[in-house]
């Protein structure tokens, strides 16, 4: 993955700090929660949706093919249910 977990959370605090200070000597007590707000869209929501994205745009022959290897049986037939799930490679 392009951003890892750790290190957004590493890098969220001291921007945190910097955007509270920054904004609590200019707006007093509302920069202390427009601080929080903007770090946290800034520093976790922005590279989280870049994952996401990455994610949500892999190769659809992969998920496909995970995706018809594992499909359940017909509902409303518990032998051929119970049958799949002792062979399942899922």
């Amino acid at each position: 993955m392009v951003f890892d977990l750790l290190d957004l959370g590493i890098a969220s605090a001291p921007a945190n700090h910097i955007a509270k200070i920054t904004l609590v000597q200019r707006i007093r007590l509302v920069g202390v929660i427009a601080g929080t707000v903007v770090s946290y869209r800034l520093v976790l929501v922005v590279p989280q949706s870049v994952v996401a994205r990455e994610v949500l745009n892999e190769s659809p022959d992969r998920s496909r093919s995970k995706a018809t290897s594992c499909q359940l049986p017909v509902a409303g037939n518990p032998p051929a249910y119970l049958a799949f799930l002792e062979r399942s490679p899922c």
